[in-house]
């Protein structure tokens, strides 16, 4: 009836607001979990805590100005920090090819995979000690339109000039500097503009949350698992009443076994009173449903007294 419509929704929502929030309780202290690992290899490129607390504001300001998840963002500039302290450069200058490289991806409508390989790019250059024609005009000129012209002017080169220069081996990492202050000198207004924009109204909400998912997360992880335990307790007190509901509203197994069974007693004595022929048609399949009925409530019969002798 409706009592037991009401009382049957209270419970489904119970439920869910249990299950939901304790789902959202893990996603949010595994998201920060990982951030911090993360972090943790950022602070050992970095080497001192200065520094790396410089590292951390320049994510955080990237990501909050170009839409960049903060996982994104963490991974990026630290794989291009080692790449960029192990060839003698700094933070700083980190932070300039990121900006540079982030910027004019976003002003010329690139995605996160474009920007992921342009880093992977920028890693492999520093890496290097120079630049080839490889990363130049593969790696970053797929996925930054213009970058080999931009480079050449950036460097105060003909593309005849910058070509040679390449297969010479003779193109450095100063040079790679002057290009990625230009990117950001060229690029980083539209980037902003391109940000702020009604197209990337969902990045931004998205960034948001994961912000928020960060901060639950940082605050849960440290009692994670009284956290945890505490809600297995609550859903397993729903349960034990849902249980108990179920029994009150016929609706468990032994229950639902009985209102079956008395539904085909019915359909037997309407067949053979008022339909013999479907009678006749219908019996064995019946009589079959019969059995797998009463074989399934004699296993539960002999499950229970097993589980009372063990008590």
């Amino acid at each position: 009836g409706l009592g037991g419509a009401i009382a049957g929704g209270m419970i489904g929502l119970g439920v869910a607001g249990a299950v939901g929030l304790a789902q959202a309780a893990d996603a949010a202290a595994k998201y920060s979990s990982e951030i911090k690992r993360l972090e943790i290899a950022l602070k050992g490129v970095t080497k001192t805590d200065k520094d790396f607390a410089k590292a951390q504001k320049i994510i955080g300001s990237v990501s909050e100005e170009l839409n960049v998840p903060i996982g994104d963002a963490t991974k990026q500039f630290t794989t291009l920090s080692a790449s960029v302290i192990g060839a003698g450069g700094d933070v700083d200058q980190a932070e300039q090819v990121f900006r540079g490289v982030s910027e004019a991806i976003k002003a010329t409508g690139g995605d996160a995979e474009d920007v992921q390989s342009a880093m992977r790019a920028m890693s492999q250059i520093f890496g290097k000690g120079k630049v080839s024609a490889e990363e130049l005009q593969g790696q970053l000129g797929e996925r930054l339109p213009g970058a080999v012209t931009k480079f050449a002017e950036a460097t105060g080169r003909t593309l005849p000039q910058l070509q040679k220069d390449l297969r010479d081996g003779t193109v450095g990492l100063n040079d790679v500097m002057k290009f990625v202050t230009k990117l950001s000198k060229d690029h980083r207004e539209a980037a902003l503009r391109m940000s702020d924009s009604s197209a990337e109204a969902g990045a931004r909400l998205e960034l948001a949350m994961q912000r928020l998912q960060k901060n639950i997360g940082d605050i849960l992880q440290p009692i994670g698992a009284a956290f945890q335990d505490t809600f297995t307790w609550i859903i397993k007190w729903i349960n034990k009443g849902i249980e108990a509901f179920n029994k009150f509203a016929g609706i468990g197994l032994d229950n639902a076994i009985a209102k079956v069974k008395s539904k085909i007693a019915l359909i037997k004595e309407e067949g053979i009173n008022t339909s013999p022929h479907w009678w006749i048609s219908n019996k064995e399949e019946l009589e079959r449903l019969e059995k797998i009925l009463d074989r399934l409530e004699n296993e539960r019969g002999k499950g229970e007294e097993g589980s009372g002798k063990k008590g």
